[in-house]
């Protein structure tokens, strides 16, 4: 889509400076990790760069660190502040909709040429729903492995059985 078209967009900020800091002296401070010191400045590419040359059993622990200081992505109808984690300028969904909301309502936008006069309110609606998609989705992976189940052999086609 062009900037400017209004449609649902998945927007995810950039963290704050600050931020940033505190991830790359997590970082810095593991066990045989080194940030280059000439890339501070550009945080993304200090990581990107940090990553190419960290010990593969600290990879999990840098990506860990960038997480916890992303802020929480959220869709809106303006894609101006773009998709961080992706690296994307705009970002929107278009795939199937029978899979998320935003995509149903960007497909309603395409088909009919029009959008939705509540589009501001449709996109929160949007963003709280996954919030609460993703408190189901601990629910029920507390509930597998209460039950005995590995919730990593559970998929959308069932229950994998593997003999050990």
């Amino acid at each position: 889509m062009d900037r400017g078209k209004e449609a649902v967009y998945r927007v995810h900020p950039q963290p704050s400076p600050e931020k940033w800091s505190e991830a790359l002296q997590e970082i810095q401070d593991l066990n045989g990790v080194s940030v280059p010191g000439g890339k501070w400045d550009e945080p993304r590419k200090a990581v990107n760069a940090t990553l190419e040359s960290a010990p593969e059993r600290q990879l999990n622990d840098i990506q860990w660190a960038v997480m916890k200081v992303m802020p929480r992505a959220k869709y809106m109808n303006d894609p101006f502040s773009g998709h961080h984690a992706l690296n994307f300028e705009i970002y929107g969904h278009f795939t199937s909709p029978i899979r998320r909301l935003s995509d149903l309502i960007n497909h309603w936008i395409v088909a009919v040429n029009e959008v939705p006069t509540d589009l501001v309110a449709l996109c929160d609606h949007a963003s709280d729903q996954q919030q609460t998609a993703e408190q189901c989705e601990r629910e029920y992976k507390q509930f597998l492995e209460e039950v005995g189940l590995d919730p990593a052999a559970v998929n959308n086609r069932g229950i994998e059985i593997v003999d050990q």
